[in-house]
């Protein structure tokens, strides 16, 4: 019986070390987490390890052996599940900065397409806006890590100012077309005050 307890002992403590390994792979593969947490991880998972294969070594029954091992996996766990919590509000703090961004742009592309004139189509570039906006923040919403994010962030404030940079090249445009517009009007007026012109000189 001894033998068949010292050799359940024995898989269970490699079982041990595996599934810690394995925690220890997924930790270090979660996003935006800080070297310290990653290593402040391990540290728990390597006492956690330390201290439950003792406990499989003291047990005096196979169904002991089972039971430590079964609660040191499960304790293992408890950190990981820690680690991928603080992964998660470290993203989530990313985005919503990132949304912040992306808010501020907005306003300011708005602001500065409402104060052009002249700008005929002035309604739909700010409703252009908001659609530009809003897929942004849908691409951020998809991002799982920092860079993504980031990345997601940087296309949509350069889209938003591109946005406004279009506005405003439409507004210069427009008010070049009115100059001229007034200007052959003006030049029409003159010519139609000029005395003895015929009305086909005129046209």
């Amino acid at each position: 019986m001894n033998s068949q307890i010292e050799n359940a002992q024995r898989d269970a403590a490699a079982r041990l070390l595996g599934y810690a390994n394995q925690a220890k792979q997924t930790i270090a593969a979660l996003p935006d987490l800080t070297k310290d947490q990653i290593d402040q991880a391990n540290a728990d998972i390597d006492a956690k390890v330390k201290t439950w294969t003792n406990n499989i070594n003291q047990a005096q029954s196979i169904a002991d052996v089972q039971t430590a091992l079964a609660n040191g996996e499960k304790d293992i766990n408890n950190t990981s599940l820690i680690a991928q919590g603080q992964s998660q509000q470290t993203v989530t703090k990313e985005k919503n900065a990132a949304n912040s961004v992306i808010d501020d742009a907005a306003a300011k592309a708005k602001a500065a397409i409402d104060a052009l004139n002249p700008l005929s189509d002035k309604a739909d570039r700010e409703a252009q806006v908001d659609k530009d906006a809003a897929a942004a923040k849908a691409a951020i919403a998809k991002a799982t890590n920092a860079t993504d994010i980031d990345t997601a962030q940087k296309a949509g404030t350069d889209t938003l100012n591109t946005d406004t940079a279009s506005a405003q090249l439409k507004s210069t445009k427009e008010a070049a077309d009115a100059e001229l517009t007034k200007y052959g009007q003006d030049a029409k007026d003159k010519i139609a005050a000029m005395p003895d012109l015929t009305p086909d000189q005129i046209k």
